[in-house]
């Protein structure tokens, strides 16, 4: 009798638990890729019909995606002080560089070193230019001119990024802004 309630208790215990027997994965679940979000409504549909409008209008190809990052992330790459940035226009950070032209973006949770193409100067950083990996380069394309100023020392264009990977395609983000100073 004794085992039996033990038995029962811990019966109840797995099921209260939530180790209750589980429902085998989808076909469906197998066949998602990460970023498609699993939900019980509408919604996801939704959210992939604005994506895909987002994308349309600006002219982006399913290429590599920027993640907007801190500075501080991107410290340990580009040094503080005289520099540039180019801030989408969701008014997120997606690249800095020092005025030496070491740059650094965020490309799947890992800060990635990048090198100038060209002169590794202040006045060529500020205006735009290629930086590269081996497998990844950017391209900022800024407007001509002086600039307005933003803040203290610091200087903006209108602008777009443009990214292309070796083994992912590209992406443009436009409608953004070059932002430069110290």
């Amino acid at each position: 009798m004794r085992k039996s309630v033990i038995a029962l208790a811990l019966c109840g215990t797995i099921l209260a638990s939530g180790c209750a027997r589980q429902e085998p994965i989808t076909e469906e679940e197998l066949q998602r890729t990460p970023e498609t979000p699993v939900v019980a409504d509408d919604t996801a549909v939704v959210e992939e019909t604005e994506v895909a409008s987002e994308t349309e209008e600006t002219g982006a190809e399913a290429g590599p995606a920027l993640q907007a990052m801190a500075f501080t992330e991107a410290e340990g790459v580009v040094e503080s002080g005289l520099g540039c940035a180019f801030i989408s226009a969701d008014d997120e950070a997606l690249f800095f560089v020092d005025d030496t032209a070491n740059a650094a973006v965020k490309l799947n949770d890992t800060v990635v070193a990048l090198k100038t193409e060209g002169e590794a100067n202040y006045e060529a950083v500020e205006q735009g230019g290629t930086y590269a990996t081996e497998a990844l380069s950017i391209t900022i394309d800024r407007a001509e001119g002086e600039g307005e100023t933003s803040a203290l020392e610091t200087i903006e264009w209108s602008a777009t990024l443009n990214v292309t990977q070796d083994e992912g395609g590209s992406r443009s983000y436009e409608g953004g802004r070059y932002s430069c100073g110290a």
